[in-house]
């Protein structure tokens, strides 16, 4: 069992600024190196009054050597403590200035960084830790913000129409069956809306921590078979696969897919019936690896083609969800095409089509 001084003495230790007890140190060398040399010191004069080196008064002499030793003693120490002080300063300079950095870093503004430090090995290896840091808080607390904010715009309009039918279901539901009946088509469409949206909202965020399983495949295995999958679901449109030269690629297999249905199923929202959608892939002879969707769909105006790939855009306002189109689709396409470090672009006009183009480095 630890006795209480011990404890009070650890505790005032630890309590004291770091400034502080790196003086207290610094003094404590000085001022034992310093007491040792006027130790010597007086010892010396001494022996050299005694061998009669230096002739003065007996009296005088023990008050001269005692009198030497104890100046020199105060002016040491006084030269160690500040000696000591100036160190400490120097030192934690950095520190203190890194402390003043973090005291500015607030939930409203997660940009500051601390400025890297020069003079210390240390101090540089700590400061780069904390940067790190910070940028996957801020990425952290960016997706939580979009996903809250977005979830709260996306989510607004189905709820408002749940409580209408549920509303209308409530005062005219148990006498008038086509109010009945319409009022469960509406609730069960927008039900799955407020699915489909939560769903695809949450890979958005999963795919701000994802990490990708990249594995070497050919390309065009996986592509045939989202192709077919379309063929059955979507059978009022011409959806083709165009064969060419298969290319090799390194990436997250799944992920790709995904992207890929993504915007194929973007294009089967646009595109009328019987008209056209053909997925191709070949090398570009630079080693990338090409994708291509294009459809003979409405087409994308120039004012929103920068805009297609923003989350919960939609090039027709008119349809709103009347296409059951979430507005994520395409976001999720780029999200998983920027963790790949590719690119994704799209080409379209008005009246005759889109095509869309993914390219990621890969193997010819």
């Amino acid at each position: 069992m630890s006795r209480p001084g011990k404890v009070f003495r650890f505790n005032f230790w630890r309590r004291i600024s770091l400034t502080t007890k790196t003086s207290l140190i610094f003094s404590g060398l000085f001022y034992l190196i310093m007491a040792v040399f006027a130790v010597f010191l007086a010892i010396g004069l001494s022996n050299a009054i005694d061998s009669g080196d230096i002739i003065i008064g007996e009296d005088f002499s023990t008050r001269t050597t005692f009198a030497i030793t104890v100046v020199l003693a105060v002016i040491l120490a006084t030269v160690a403590t500040f000696l000591g002080a100036l160190a400490s300063s120097i030192v934690l300079r950095p520190v203190r200035k890194i402390v003043s950095q973090i005291d500015s870093i607030t939930e409203q503004d997660l940009s500051v960084r601390l400025d890297e430090v020069d003079s210390q090995v240390e101090l540089r290896q700590l400061t780069g830790r904390i940067n790190g840091m910070l940028d996957t808080i801020e990425r952290a607390f960016i997706r939580q913000r979009n996903f809250v904010t977005d979830s709260s715009h996306e989510l607004r309009t189905p709820i408002a129409v749940l409580q209408g039918y549920a509303n209308l279901l409530k005062r005219w539901g148990k006498t008038k069956p086509d109010v009945l009946a319409e009022s469960v088509e509406a609730i069960y469409r927008e039900s799955h809306n407020m699915q489909r949206i939560v769903e695809q909202l949450s890979t958005l965020a999963r795919l701000g921590w994802a990490e990708l399983k990249r594995s070497t495949f050919c390309v065009s295995e996986p592509l045939e078979e989202v192709v077919s999958g379309y063929k059955l679901t979507a059978k009022k449109h011409n959806i083709t696969y165009a064969k060419k030269p298969a290319p090799q690629i390194n990436a997250d297999k799944a992920l790709v897919v995904q992207a890929v249905r993504a915007i194929v199923d973007n294009a089967v929202k646009y595109t009328k019936e019987g008209g056209s959608i053909t997925v191709s892939s070949f090398p570009d002879g630079e080693g990338n690896t090409v994708i291509t969707v294009a459809d003979t769909g409405e087409g994308i105006s120039e004012e929103d083609l920068p805009k297609v790939f923003g989350r919960f855009f939609r090039c027709d306002k008119a349809r709103e969800r009347k296409s059951g189109s979430s507005g994520l689709g395409l976001s999720i396409a780029r999200s998983i095409i920027d963790l790949h470090h590719g690119t994704i672009t799209v080409e379209s006009k008005l009246g005759v089509g889109s095509k869309f183009i993914i390219k990621i480095e890969g193997e010819e």
